[in-house]
């Protein structure tokens, strides 16, 4: 479409799916990202909104060469045939100086990867360092529970020592 939207329709009901240009990228470069890591961690990694019904229409059309990557949470099965490239989909990306727009309101397929990957990387350290801080809130615990039963056991021998200690002396 001239705005950019991506329709596509499904074979069995007729139905037609309309995909944003934003949607049709996110599909793309998720696409690209499972086929380049042969991995799929649903915990770390969003699917982008409409992959499945995209993968499924498009996958179904047997004239078209491209294929989706398809997924579950413990497999990754690359399809037959290569992924689609963006510029088949999608109008190429105007820079700011060509377009006549305020600076930084358009971005080039590379720096749209680059701040992906960039947000990627800081989720994945700060689920890092969550982590971490509830592994060591665990050995503080740990440690305080241990402190307890140790300094419950002092108290239990000394008391014992004072039994022994005054038994003996009137014994």
């Amino acid at each position: 479409l001239e705005n950019g939207d991506v329709l596509l329709r499904e074979l069995a009901s007729d139905r037609t799916h309309l995909f944003s240009p934003a949607q049709v990228r996110a599909i793309l470069e998720f696409d690209l990202e499972l086929r380049r890591s042969q991995v799929f961690d649903s915990q770390t990694t969003p699917v982008p909104a409409g992959y499945t019904d995209f993968l499924e229409n498009w996958n179904r059309a047997e004239e078209v060469q491209y294929r989706v990557t398809e997924f579950d949470p413990e497999v990754v099965t690359p399809e037959e045939g290569p992924p689609i490239p963006t510029h088949l989909l999608l109008p190429p990306v105007v820079a700011p100086s060509q377009a006549g727009s305020a600076p930084g309101t358009n971005l080039e397929d590379d720096e749209v990867v680059l701040f992906r990957r960039m947000l990627k990387n800081s989720a994945e350290r700060d689920q890092r360092q969550q982590e971490i801080a509830r592994l060591k809130r665990l050995e503080r615990k740990d440690n305080r529970e241990r402190k307890s039963v140790a300094s419950m056991r002092a108290k239990a021998m000394k008391a014992s020592a004072k039994r022994t200690g005054s038994a003996s002396a009137t014994g």
